[in-house]
């Protein structure tokens, strides 16, 4: 009796693991594309606005520095 639960036991194990530890894994490793957003859908500018240049329709910004930025 003792021997046919650790049996069990030990198929449990795998079937868990198998179900969802692996595909866990598995997507862990599968890059992801990226996609190509405006640069204000991620980041807000909290401070001279007026520095900031957006190009490739917002996609890409371009940061103009003065002597007191």
């Amino acid at each position: 009796l003792g021997e046919m639960k650790q049996k069990m036991a030990s198929a449990l194990t795998v079937m868990f693991l198998g179900l969802f530890v692996l595909p866990s894994v598995i997507d862990a490793f599968v890059p992801r594309r990226p996609i190509d957003v405006p640069f204000q859908k991620n980041y807000v500018p909290t401070w001279a606005q007026d520095h900031i240049k957006y190009i490739n329709g917002g996609s890409e910004v371009q940061l103009m520095l003065d002597k007191y930025t």
